[in-house]
């Protein structure tokens, strides 16, 4: 509205005659200050105009910071502070879950793919879990393999998925306290079928199929993953190593960085899973922030509980993070795993070797593999 017009109200603002003198700033504030404005840069509030009925004095005032209510200046500081808390946790939450800078380009040839938990085993059939068999048929059918290993007492390589003897062979004992001489004895599942080594294992295999390696833990993990590894030194084929305890992904990144290694983790809540542990390290593995630590190149997660896991969906949102699913033992269940998974783990029906992950803007994922 121009000077000498009238209002909206009825009122009008008074002609500038140019012989009035233009109303001071207030001193130190070093903003300029437009008529009826705010100033942000002093905290001011400022009206320039002059109003009739005070003989042409301005009517407006200077109010600054200091000179509000005390309960009003501490909320704002309040605010202020609470608000920059939130976004430095955000960014060292953002960091945390990070994982390898590579984990893309690594897990690329791992991806899209589907692996047989424990090899393809049928237990009504006769061919139990982890055994020469079950591995055979998994190759012949194009899957990849997960398997686990422990290290027996004379530093053998034992494919073998549970601590101890009792549920497979019937038998009590930890795997990690008896001799290769000693599980040779044990039958898996009551059938003929013996614990193999590793070695015979990678000769079945040829190269022909990627591993997925579990590393279970053990006191003697240095032992342990040093034997794998000079096992797996003149084999050709592609392989992983994961494993759920931090201090074996820490090994496999300080001792060879260059094979892709990945951290295992559930909500570790009762449920369809049944266990649960309540410890710190185990609540830092579920939220998978030993990330800024281990740098993994993939998570294996529980498909069943990682929709409750908003660190992971975060991961993967803003890294790109790959990510595998175990283990699914339901054909019908199986989608679910496949909208948010990478690779999938499975068991007890018969997939398509190879899918395609699907991308979107909630689960990106650098990695992939021809269908």
């Amino acid at each position: 509205m121009r000077q000498g017009e009238t209002s909206a109200a009825g009122g009008s603002i008074p002609k500038k005659t140019g012989n009035e003198a233009e109303t001071p700033l207030p001193q130190g504030s070093g903003v300029s200050f437009a008529p009826g404005g705010f100033a942000l840069g002093g905290f001011w509030r400022y009206n320039n105009r002059k109003d009739r009925n005070s003989g042409g004095k301005p009517c407006g005032t200077a109010r600054p910071l200091r000179n509000l209510p005390k309960k009003e200046v501490l909320c704002v500081k309040i605010v202020l502070i609470l608000a920059a808390c939130a976004v430095l946790l955000f960014l060292l939450t953002a960091l945390a879950i990070r994982p390898a800078a590579d984990a893309g380009e690594k897990m690329r040839r791992f991806c899209g793919r589907r692996y047989a938990h424990r090899g393809l085993h049928d237990a009504a059939a006769g061919i139990p879990e982890n055994s020469l068999t079950a591995f055979r048929r998994a190759v012949e059918a194009g899957y990849g393999i997960e398997l686990d290993l422990h290290l027996t007492t004379d530093g053998q390589l034992a494919v073998f998925h549970d601590d101890t003897l009792d549920r497979v062979c019937g038998v009590s004992g930890r795997v990690e306290e008896k001799s290769y001489d000693e599980l040779l004895e044990c039958r898996l599942l009551g059938t003929e079928e013996r614990i193999p080594l590793f070695s015979q294992v990678l000769e079945i295999v040829g190269g022909r199929i990627p591993l997925i390696i579990e590393v279970k833990y053990q006191k003697n993990y240095v032992a342990l993953c040093a034997a794998m590894m000079e096992e797996l030194k003149d084999y050709a084929g592609e392989y992983c190593v994961e494993s759920f305890h931090p201090l074996v992904i820490r090994w496999m990144q300080k001792n060879h960085p260059e094979i892709a290694r990945g951290l295992l983790a559930d909500r570790y809540v009762t449920g369809e899973t049944g266990m649960r542990h309540n410890s710190l390290p185990t609540w830092l593995s579920q939220e998978i922030l030993y990330n800024w630590l281990l740098k993994p190149d993939f998570i294996a997660y529980n498909y069943l509980t990682a929709e409750k896991t908003r660190l992971l969906a975060l991961s993967r949102r803003l890294w790109h993070t790959p990510c595998v699913a175990w283990t699914v033992r339901q054909q019908e269940k199986e989608p679910l795993a496949l909208a948010r998974f990478d690779a999938v783990i499975f068991e007890g029906y018969r997939p398509e070797t190879h899918f395609e992950p699907q991308r979107t803007e909630d689960n990106a994922s650098l990695g992939s593999a021809p269908v």
